[in-house]
């Protein structure tokens, strides 16, 4: 899988050339992915509760509001409704692989 490196080559930058991960040693690469990974699970999570907080308010309000339909608010309705979806749906799946 990886090929390791000298102590001269590890200070230099651990790279990935061609396929070929060169390692410095056994727990720098599974720190640095464990740490990207969970800065990842982070942001999706922060856009998951920002997106299903603003959606849900901008759709209630909506619903329940009484005055004229028009074609606007029915535009509006609607694309909250198509981000709710992304939200529940895709960010779930995006965060679980």
């Amino acid at each position: 899988m990886g090929e390791e490196l000298s102590n001269e080559d590890c200070k230099s930058n651990l790279s990935v050339l061609n396929d070929t991960l060169y390692v410095c040693n056994n727990d720098t690469v599974p720190e640095i992915l464990i740490q990207q990974n969970l800065n990842v699970i982070l942001v999706y999570s922060a856009l998951f509760v920002v997106a299903a907080v603003g959606n849900l308010t901008v759709f209630i309000s909506l619903f329940r509001s009484r005055h004229r339909k028009s074609r606007i608010s029915l535009m509006i309705r609607h694309l909250a409704i198509a981000d709710l979806i992304v939200t529940f749906i895709m960010i779930p799946i995006e965060v679980s692989t």
